[in-house]
C-alpha cells in the first residue's frame, strides 16, 4: 500500500514539472532610448502559467526588475525599458523567471 502510495505522489509531483517550463525565447533590440523585449513562453492559462518576473543586469549589475501577476497574452509578454543613461558599449543580462519552473537568460550588447 506504501509503495501504491509513494507512486501516485511521485507521479503527480512529476506530472507538475512537466506542465511547467521556462520561457522559450527572449527577442531585443534597441530602438531610440529603449530597451524592446519580446519574450515568448507558451501557455494554456496565462493567470495561472505566466512569466512572473523579468530582470535585465547591466555589466552585472541590477539595472531593472518587475514581477507580475499574469502574462500579456498565451504567447508571453512584451515590455518597453527606457535605456537614455546607458552609455555604449555595454552588456545587458535579460532574465526571465517563469511562475512554475525555470528561467531563460539572454546576453545582448548595446553599441
Amino acid at each position: 500500500m506504501k509503495r501504491i502510495l509513494l507512486t501516485a505522489i511521485l507521479i503527480f509531483l512529476l506530472s507538475g514539472i512537466g506542465l511547467a517550463h521556462p520561457p522559450s525565447s527572449i527577442e531585443a533590440y534597441v530602438e531610440e532610448n529603449s530597451l524592446k523585449l519580446k519574450i515568448k513562453h507558451l501557455v494554456s492559462n496565462p493567470s495561472d502559467h505566466y512569466i512572473n518576473s523579468v530582470k535585465v543586469f547591466r555589466n552585472g549589475n541590477l539595472f531593472f526588475d518587475q514581477t507580475f501577476d499574469k502574462q500579456d497574452s498565451r504567447d508571453g509578454l512584451q515590455l518597453e525599458i527606457s535605456i537614455k543613461n546607458i552609455e555604449s558599449p555595454t552588456k545587458l543580462l535579460v532574465e526571465a523567471t517563469c511562475n512554475k519552473w525555470g528561467t531563460l537568460r539572454k546576453e545582448i550588447e548595446i553599441k
